[in-house]
């Protein structure tokens, strides 16, 4: 099988709940991940090993790939460009996410959309990154976190600007703006 890129892969590996991915709820985000079972609150939906970039890279481990610097951002930007170099940046820019000011990026995507009323909390904990609920969660439901709660270090921002990429955060804003404006 030829190897593909993180936000290709659409595994049900790590997820606690059967799950879907379909066409998203919100209108032109693309595909959203949703819930096949009720899920009470507080429940931890999925739970991910963090891994380091030369985990992923050389061990071809999965899980949440922290990474740690602008180098590694850059090492893991032309490994991904030897699968295939179609928008890699543009991609990345839009598939990594920021907790505690620490960089990552799921080496299987969980296809999770921005909503102000999220319904899904990522937390780290044990070493692992995990998803969980902050509401009941429907059968049928889609999932969501809430971008604007994202804390990404510095060199994130300063990565999108180098490679003239707009960030999570100023996309979530411009759309927050727009829809205000609507």
């Amino acid at each position: 099988m030829e190897p593909k890129l993180p936000w290709q892969c659409h595994s049900q590996e790590f997820f606690n709940y059967p799950t879907v991915i379909t066409k998203s709820s919100i209108h032109l985000a693309g595909d959203g991940r949703f819930s096949l079972q009720e899920i009470k609150n507080g429940s931890i939906i999925r739970t991910s090993p963090i891994i380091t970039l030369n985990q992923y890279i050389i061990k071809k481990q999965k899980g949440c790939i922290k990474i740690n610097s602008y180098s590694e951002l850059e090492k893991l930007k032309e490994h991904l460009k030897q699968i295939d170099d179609i928008d890699i940046e543009k991609y990345l820019s839009w598939f990594f996410f920021g907790i505690d000011n620490s960089l990552f990026l799921y080496t299987e995507s969980f296809h999770i959309n921005h909503s102000m009323n999220n319904n899904v909390n990522p937390i780290i904990k044990y070493n692992e990154l995990q998803e969980i609920s902050t509401t009941d969660i429907d059968c049928n439901t889609e999932f969501f976190w809430n971008y604007n709660n994202f804390k990404f270090p510095n060199f994130y921002y300063k990565w999108c600007k180098d490679n003239n990429l707009t960030n999570v955060i100023d996309i979530i804003n411009n759309i927050n703006h727009m829809t205000i404006h609507e």
